[in-house]
């Protein structure tokens, strides 16, 4: 099997530089392909697959990637550097519920999420502090497991230093 593969990545927060490589990789595309019925290639054993990571901070690096359990809540965290901006994945009994980023303007992410018999709800909170002192992510709320007991959390889920 044969596939096309383009790989663009704006790490460096130049928007002219990744509009180019996005319109070189637009016109490519259809110069390969000119002619020819987009369907006709994939039948022929084409597979065609972009990827392109685009990071709104500008950086896009990963500073801190983990995640705690809460039996049955995880919580999966991606902080960005410099560390002002954390990506959050809940997922309540092996199934997704909630995904949320949190920046130093918006760093509140208030969830109430159900999947089967199982609930959750609270908040999770950024603490972003300036480079020499420790930034933390924080957690208040409770996980009501299907047997209806109740796993009760405050406190900090995890900390860096940016």
């Amino acid at each position: 099997m044969k596939s096309i593969d383009c790989n663009m990545h704006n790490t460096a927060g130049h928007r002219k530089r990744f509009l180019t490589a996005l319109f070189t990789t637009s016109v490519l595309f259809t110069f390969c392909f000119a002619g020819k019925p987009l369907h006709k290639p994939l039948q022929e054993g084409y597979t065609l697959s972009f990827k392109i990571p685009v990071y709104s901070n500008g950086v896009g690096d990963t500073l801190l990637k983990g995640s705690r359990s809460f039996a049955p809540l995880l919580i999966s965290y991606n902080v960005l550097k410099p560390g002002y901006k954390v990506n959050c994945v809940l997922t309540l009994g092996n199934t997704l519920v909630g995904m949320s980023t949190l920046t130093s303007d918006a760093p509140n992410y208030l969830f109430d999420v159900i999947s089967n018999e199982l609930h959750g709800q609270g908040t999770i909170q950024l603490q972003a502090y300036p480079p020499d002192q420790v930034s933390t992510l924080e957690g208040d709320f409770y996980v009501v497991k299907a047997s209806k007991d109740t796993v009760r959390f405050k406190g900090t889920i995890t900390g860096w230093y940016s």
